[in-house]
């Protein structure tokens, strides 16, 4: 793959104007015809605006577009299109465009040969047919498909809800707290990069590439909606990554039976945020995040000790993992020219053909993802793995 072209601004509602390129409603009462018209035009220029985006990107000016997935939101209105990229008729990526004032915007895209967009990955992993499917995007950048014959809604990680689970779902759903994935957020002293919003795949992601090698992952672990970014400002606190992967981690052993450990997410970030000394931007020293485990889970009376990564290594985390033990990764990388850094609870690893992966809860949503361990160069890999008894 080319690198992209290095890009100051990007105004993607310069490249295309088009006339319908509106979202419109799936339950309107409109003529039947108008609409498949509608969508159809909608399609075709959405897949044309699709292709001037990776153009403006990359070097490479064979790409093509493929099928066009209709994505539809919580209320069922058309909220985006899904775009498969191609490359001499073979899937080389996807782009996801969703509606924000009614403006076409990217809201995440892979660039790469062999990559099949995420509603293709659900539909293989839950062995589809594409008979009576509808697509979904409820959430920031979470996908969903729902079998119409079946009424059962399919999701990453073979999981699957009915009908009116999801309906529940979309119900608690808070539309207001959607916040806009392509923004980098900064601070004076090590800035907290959203890395998700580079290229899809090579740090953060929510697939890997290549076949699988290796994996495992805790007991556990992907029956957690784990606290995200959305969480702790909708509590008013400031966002602090070290301290959203010190409360994962205390969520994670709540689940396996540590009860004192306290449910309240604002008294537990509360108290994590002091023993961590996280500053009022946010900001922790590199290394305080397993003190502050320790002292918070030993002030409840349990015995936990933890493990310090030397080097850092892939195997560090395998190793912990297949023990059993959660760990928590903390790294830093330069992204346009500006230094970064996060923290993340790691649960899981996904080795496969083509890169190391680990499975973390990235801090920024409540499901696992896919961190690239190897396909990035980073300033520098911590990593601790815990254990706990009572």
């Amino acid at each position: 793959m080319k690198k992209p072209k290095k890009i100051v601004s990007l105004l993607l509602s310069l490249f295309l104007t088009f006339s319908y390129l509106l979202p419109i409603s799936a339950t309107e009462s409109s003529t039947t015809k108008i609409l498949e018209e509608i969508k159809i035009v909608n399609e075709v220029n959405i897949a044309k605006y699709a292709i001037s985006f990776v153009d403006s990107l990359y070097d490479n000016k064979n790409f093509e577009s493929g099928n066009v997935i209709t994505l539809y939101d919580e209320n069922d209105n058309i909220s985006g299109y899904c775009i498969d990229i191609l490359t001499n008729n073979e899937h080389n990526g996807y782009v996801i465009i969703k509606f924000s004032d009614n403006e076409p915007i990217v809201s995440e895209f892979a660039i790469h040969p062999g990559i099949k967009n995420p509603y293709d990955q659900i539909i293989e992993n839950s062995g589809l047919s594409r008979e009576n499917l509808v697509f979904y995007s409820v959430g920031a950048n979470e996908y969903q498909v729902l079998d119409q014959k079946e009424n059962i809604v399919y999701v990453f990680e073979d999981e699957s809800l009915s009908e009116s689970e999801f309906i529940e779902y979309i119900e608690n759903y808070n539309i207001s707290t959607q916040y806009n994935i392509m923004e980098t957020r900064i601070n004076e002293t090590e800035p907290v990069v959203n890395y998700s919003s580079l290229d899809g795949w090579s740090v953060v992601s929510d697939s890997y590439q290549g076949s699988i090698k290796s994996n495992n992952i805790i007991p556990g672990a992907t029956s957690i909606s784990y606290y995200s970014q959305n969480n702790i400002t909708s509590l008013g606190k400031t966002y602090g990554c070290s301290v959203a992967a010190l409360s994962n981690l205390m969520k994670y052993y709540r689940s396996r039976g540590y009860t004192k450990i306290s449910s309240s997410l604002s008294t537990l970030y509360s108290t994590l945020w002091n023993y961590a000394g996280t500053n009022s931007s946010g900001s922790t020293t590199n290394g305080n995040e397993p003190k502050a485990a320790k002292k918070y889970l030993e002030s409840l009376g349990y015995s936990c000790s933890y493990n310090s990564f030397l080097f850092t290594w892939y195997s560090d985390f395998t190793n912990a993992i297949n023990n059993g033990k959660p760990c928590i990764f903390t790294y830093g990388a330069n992204f346009g020219g500006t230094k970064g850094g996060h923290a993340v609870l790691v649960l899981g690893y996904t080795e496969t053909s083509s890169y190391q992966y680990l499975r973390i809860a990235d801090g920024w949503n409540t499901y696992l993802r896919y961190i690239n361990f190897n396909g990035y160069s980073y300033s520098r890999k911590n990593g601790w793995s815990f254990s706990l008894s009572n």
